[in-house]
């Protein structure tokens, strides 16, 4: 390899253990960036994270208006309101308690109140990308 090839490369390889065999996670463990990945994995968990975050609380009601909406623009229409419960329904029983179960978010059942939670850099950090991704 040449020196300008060590240049180019910069450090991007610097948080990389150069022994992954001891830092991963034992086969039947789930690791913490595992749990991240498949919390940003749906859309609708992405959308509820872009939305607390610009808004840190929140409640069901306005996140299912907001992310039925969203879902809407692509075809220029506006929201039903089978579309908005679909989205509640689909919030309530699935992606808020998800997040919440990761401690990304605070999510009380009874009253619909959701906070973002003021997660680890990583979380911001992932969000951030999956943001650039998907708005631009």
């Amino acid at each position: 390899m040449t020196e300008d090839a060590d240049d180019r490369s910069g450090d991007a390889g610097s948080n990389i253990p150069h022994d992954l065999s001891m830092r991963l996670a034992t086969e039947g463990e789930r690791s913490r960036v595992d749990e991240l990945f498949d919390a940003l994995s749906h859309r609708r968990r992405r959308l509820v994270l872009y939305y607390l975050k610009a808004n840190e609380q929140t409640t069901l009601d306005e996140l299912a208006d907001w992310v039925a909406t969203i879902e809407a623009r692509p075809n220029g229409s506006e929201a039903t309101a089978e579309q908005r419960e679909a989205a509640a329904i689909d919030l309530f029983h699935i992606h808020l308690p998800k997040l919440a179960d990761l401690k990304v978010i605070e999510y009380d059942r009874r009253s619909g109140d959701a906070r973002y939670r003021d997660p680890p850099e990583t979380v911001d950090q992932l969000l951030r990308a999956a943001a650039v991704m998907e708005f631009e």
